[in-house]
């Protein structure tokens, strides 16, 4: 093992000469090293890729924009709060002052339990945690240390006013370096379908387009794609964002939330009468 070690750095020594004038040829360097040694799969050198680039990313580059944010009132009550959990069945929400310009704390769905047989009692102010903050030109190295100090896996993205543009989760950051990252609950997400007081569904992207079908009563084709993320993103031509909304099989799909490697959840409605896809 250690004369591996040893021969991988002799190796990457020789391959690099002279300091590369920037990180795109540093990367170009190892990649060329990767695919005439061998020594290290595709997938890591996609992570030695993320890891180098921190730096070039910001926290602008992560974010959920604020227009996609689900979040809660500082004035709602319990009812409301836990509804809006139902509905979406996040974690963690951000707590919006009457205005809704302003983060005034962080919501933990684990943190209602304690009021289910006192609802009264509830107090939003009462309940929500402080909250974290960082300007969305923060780089994404500073960022995750950001994330180990304030021990929080949430922070509120704010613009040069101070004022919230939108949320990052631990897991976009890490998944901006690394790749996708799954969970212990990604198979039961994948199987969920949340229907939407509106009379819509949220799935999970990761949903099978036979599964959708079988859900919805739909007809979508599902020769061309495994997943329903899949399906909307050959659909569109490319992986649309956030809020991006598309007419097909009879439904209107909404990307609820997407980065730019997936589309994590969409809303699927049923066309309007009268109206044509």
């Amino acid at each position: 093992m250690e004369n591996k070690k040893n021969n991988w750095r002799r190796r990457l020594a020789e391959l690099l000469g002279a300091p590369p004038e920037d990180t795109g040829e540093l990367v170009e360097r190892i990649g060329a090293l990767r695919r005439q040694s061998g020594l290290f799969s595709e997938r890591a050198m996609s992570m030695i890729e993320g890891v180098l680039r921190m730096g070039e990313w910001q926290v602008r580059d992560v974010m959920i924009p604020k227009n996609d944010i689900v979040g809660v009132g500082v004035g709602d009550d319990y009812r409301a709060a836990v509804g809006k959990v139902c509905e979406w069945q996040h974690s963690r929400y951000p707590v919006f002052a009457s205005g809704g310009e302003q983060v005034l704390g962080m919501l933990l769905a684990k943190d209602l339990l304690k009021y289910a047989f006192a609802p009264e009692s509830f107090s939003m102010r009462k309940v929500m945690r402080e909250p974290a903050f960082a300007p969305l030109t923060e780089r994404l190295d500073k960022l995750l240390e950001d994330f180990r100090a304030s021990r929080s896996h949430l922070i509120v993205a704010v613009d040069e006013y101070g004022l919230p543009a939108g949320i990052v989760t631990i897991e976009d950051a890490l998944e901006k370096i690394v790749g996708e990252i799954e969970d212990e609950f990604d198979d039961e997400e994948d199987r969920a379908a949340i229907k939407t007081a509106d009379g819509g569904t949220v799935i999970n992207g990761a949903m099978s387009v036979e599964e959708f079908n079988a859900e919805m009563g739909a007809h979508l084709p599902a020769d061309g794609a495994d997943t329903m993320a899949g399906w909307l993103a050959a659909e569109v031509g490319r992986i649309p964002p956030s809020g991006a909304r598309h007419s097909a099989g009879g439904f209107v799909f909404e990307v609820v939330s997407a980065n730019d490697r997936r589309i994590r959840k969409m809303k699927a409605s049923p066309l309007p009468a009268g109206e044509k896809d």
